[in-house]
């Protein structure tokens, strides 16, 4: 199910380094402490670089691979401990679908497993939101950074919901 990579985060991709502080984690759906995959990791940041970065296109609003490589290997060099793709500044909502499963393709083979990536899901409804996380599971993104719906205003409830159908 794509929720396992929902909830991934960074820290399972590090795990057994000695980084980050595993803690127990609240399923808000149990309402109870809990060290399975459904709670929330905290981890110590103040050490690490996670660097969101922005997504080179060309003038007919693809991907630019070169200048994202480019940028990543830069990143890479300069020792970030995680990639962030698709994020806020990663114009998303510039993107095709297509364009967009490319820039997490292209991501993900030139991290090539160095360091974490996570990607940005901004997709508005739970359908796409799936089918887009299922996709990153796929093609090898260690998590995927999901926004809250924003188009529709959901109760704390509905929110709990919408991550937990991911």
């Amino acid at each position: 199910r794509c929720s396992q990579i929902l909830a991934s985060t960074v820290l399972e991709a590090l795990d057994g380094k000695d980084t980050y502080n595993w803690v127990n984690k609240f399923d808000p759906l149990n309402q109870q402490a809990t060290n399975d995959w459904k709670g929330v990791h905290y981890y110590d940041r103040s050490q690490r670089h996670h660097t969101a970065i922005v997504t080179p296109l060309n003038p007919d609003r693809t991907v630019n691979e070169e200048q994202l490589e480019k940028l990543i290997e830069f990143q890479l060099a300069n020792k970030v401990h995680s990639i962030l793709a698709l994020g806020g500044t990663g114009e998303y909502t510039a993107l095709t679908v297509a364009e967009r499963r490319r820039a997490v393709d292209l991501t993900v083979k030139c991290v090539n497993k160095r360091v974490p990536v996570v990607i940005g899901n901004l997709e508005t409804g739970i359908g796409e939101s799936t089918a887009f996380c299922q996709y990153c599971q796929q093609a090898g993104a260690d998590a995927v950074l999901v926004m809250t719906p924003y188009y529709v205003h959901p109760s704390q409830q509905g929110l709990i919901d919408f991550y937990m159908a991911l």
